[in-house]
């Protein structure tokens, strides 16, 4: 019987091949191209992905060690974000592929080692909201929005890639 995590991790997989063949053949036009989304070129929300892909894998990796939540803040990531966009350095593709290549192994091993009650762990806790009590995220719910990101970001890369095509 197959767990939880690792029909996760084929779905993911699935995406992320899609990606990858999108990715290697964006022209330097398309890969320039801004996405609407975010703002940024394509190189640069690609890139983003592989470390969309790196963060929510540690996390993963500490619960499963029963280490304490990540304390996450939206203002955080925002101001990390905002960071390497304003470098203004736009990454290779062979770069990107290789972060992303990278960041999915380490996604795939921490979801294969996911029993399906591991799903219920706390993964995070939000405090992003500021006023009240944080919001508390188990595994599950984060791999919800890991997942949601993840079509996101790519429907945001489809959209500025075929605006140059």
């Amino acid at each position: 019987m197959r767990t939880h995590g690792v029909v996760l991790a084929d779905e993911l997989e699935a995406k992320l091949r899609e990606i990858e063949a999108t990715l290697r053949q964006a022209t330097d036009a398309q890969w320039r191209a801004v996405c609407p989304s975010e703002g940024w070129p394509v190189g640069l929300v690609a890139f983003h992905l592989a470390f969309h892909m790196e963060r929510p894998a540690g996390w993963l990796e500490d619960a499963l060690a029963g280490k304490p939540p990540f304390e996450f803040s939206s203002a955080e990531t925002d101001a990390l974000n905002a960071a390497v966009a304003g470098y203004g350095i736009l990454p290779s593709k062979g770069l990107v592929l290789g972060a992303l290549g990278g960041a999915w192994l380490r996604m795939r091993a921490a979801l294969h080692a996911l029993t399906d009650a591991d799903f219920e762990r706390v993964a995070l806790i939000d405090r992003s909201g500021g006023v009240g009590e944080p919001k508390v995220a188990t595994v599950r719910g984060m791999m919800r929005v890991v997942m949601r990101r993840t079509d996101d970001h790519f429907a945001s890369i489809r959209a500025a890639m075929a605006s140059v095509a």
